[in-house]
This record gives structure tokens, sequence and C-alpha cells, in this order.
């Protein structure tokens, strides 16, 4: 009888083969998986280790995994709970358990938040220490600047293979979400970076380039260019979205050049400007000004 670490493994294989799912997006599903249902851990212990798909044995395991979580914050709690409950309801489908145990958990309810974005000053502060500063190399401009200039997500830029790029076109075509390829614009004032990295590049853009090492490509500039808020990629890609709407960007455009699947993934933008005319209201509204 397959065991429920095969089944994970398989579950993971899935996502990947029939979904789409990035790697990184994988590695936190197969962490959060082990986190509540502590499967890797007794593998390591027992070489004989094989863990049953009883349905109380499963609901047991879970329960003991919880108690693991329960002091996150809640929007990470659900992310985890979110997670498992997909990988139950798949078990259910494939007959390994009698009972669709992704009923019996719930996730809270929590405040959506906006996301965190560069001003366009903060933008502008940025790229102008890159250019000035003798010691910038080419290729640390040229990442940040994709991330903004495309709104590249972190993964998409680390894929980016040599066929992908396109000068004479002055496009990218983007490997996103569920392996659906889309095209975006390159900037023009960043072909010339673009040529020069092709130059030593092999096989993918940007050779042994990692996550961790863009977050800190980013966190070392942007502290050069005197922002102290803190920052991480992803913002580059929200500022991105957010100041082409406040420039009168169509929504819809907006979403295809994200690669949202549904305008709802875009529509946050939205409250973020509505945020931002908030502020300006407050500030130079001439009700708001003291008399």
């Amino acid at each position: 009888m397959e065991t429920l670490q095969l089944g994970v493994l398989k579950y993971l294989q899935e996502l990947s083969e029939v979904k789409g799912y990035s790697e990184q997006t994988l590695r936190a599903y197969g962490n959060d998986l082990n986190q509540i249902l502590i499967v890797r851990s007794e593998e390591k212990n027992s070489k004989n280790a094989s863990l049953s798909w009883d349905e109380k044995h499963i609901l047991s395991r879970i329960r003991n995994g919880l108690t693991q979580i329960k002091d996150l914050k809640a929007s990470s709690r659900n992310r985890k709970i979110a997670c498992l409950k997909s990988f139950l309801k798949w078990a259910y489908e494939k007959g390994h358990t009698k009972k669709d145990l992704s009923l019996q958990f719930k996730t809270t309810k929590v405040p959506q938040t906006l996301p965190r974005y560069f001003t366009v000053d903060e933008i502008l502060s940025l790229i102008n220490v890159l250019k000035k500063s003798p010691d910038s190399s080419p290729e640390e401009k040229l990442i940040l600047y994709l991330i903004y200039g495309c709104g590249l997500r972190v993964s998409e830029l680390i894929q980016l293979k040599i066929p992908d790029v396109h000068i004479k076109r002055a496009t990218l075509s983007v490997m996103g979400k569920g392996k659906k390829n889309r095209l975006v614009s390159i900037p023009k004032p960043l072909l010339k970076l673009v040529k020069v990295q092709l130059d030593h590049a092999s096989e993918v853009v940007f050779p042994d380039l990692t996550q961790r090492k863009i977050y800190s490509i980013l966190e070392k500039w942007a502290r050069r260019a005197g922002i102290q808020k803190k920052v991480n990629p992803h913002a580059l890609r929200h500022s991105f979205a957010t100041h082409l709407l406040v420039d009168g960007a169509d929504l819809r455009i907006i979403q295809e050049l994200l690669g949202h699947e549904s305008l709802a993934a875009t529509q946050k933008y939205t409250h973020l400007d509505i945020k931002n005319l908030a502020k300006t209201l407050e500030t130079h509204h001439p009700l708001n000004k003291k008399k």
C-alpha cells in the first residue's frame, strides 16, 4: 500500500507537472506539509518508517503539527493550512482516504494588507545611486532594473534563458505561474545592459542567481540610496504596477503585464492608489489646512 511519504511526493510532482508550480513554490509546499505532517523527520529517524493513510493517524499528526505553527502570524498559518487542505483534498480524490479531511480545517480571516512598494522618489534615488556609484556592476543594475522595469517575479528572472530574450523586438518571453508564457517589453534604456549580460551568459541570462542574492543586492543599494524602510525584491514588481496605475494605465493591461490569471489579483493596486489619493487629499486639500 502506498505510504503517506510517497503520497506527499506524488502530490508535489503533480503540482509541478500538471499545474506548473515553480521550484520555489514546491519547496514551500513541501516544507509546509512536513511541518504539519512531520514526514521527513521520521524518515530520517527510521529506515523502515512507513506512515499510513489511516484517517485517525493522519488527524493525530495534524493536531500535533498545528501546535508547531500556532505562534505564527495569521497569514502564515493560513498559507500552511491552505496547503494542507489542498493536499488532503487531493488525497481524498485519489482514494487514499474515505473522507475529505480537508473539510475539517478552516483558515481564519485576516485583514487584507496592501502590497509594499517604493515611491517614485525612492525608485529615482535607487536608480541615481546605481548610475553614479563606480562599484555598481552592470549585472546588479540589470537585475534590479528588469524587476522594476518589466514587473518580473523573482522566480521569472532567475529562470530567464538566453532564447527568451529578443533584442531586436525588445521583448522577453517570460515563463510565469502555471507554466504560462507572456511577452513583456524591455525598456529601451536597458537594451545595452541586456546585450552585455548576454555576452557573459551561456544558458540562463543570470548564472548562479538566487533569491537570496537578489535580496542582498536590493538591500545594499536601497540603503546606499537612503531608503530606510524594509525592502524586498517583490516590492519592485509592486512598484511597477502601482506607478503604471497612478500614471493612468488600464487595469486590464497591468493584469496582462503582471501575468495575473484573474483581474481580482490586480485590483489590490486600485486600493493602493486610493490610499495615495487619500494622503494627497489630507496634505493638500484646503479643508485640511490650518488657518
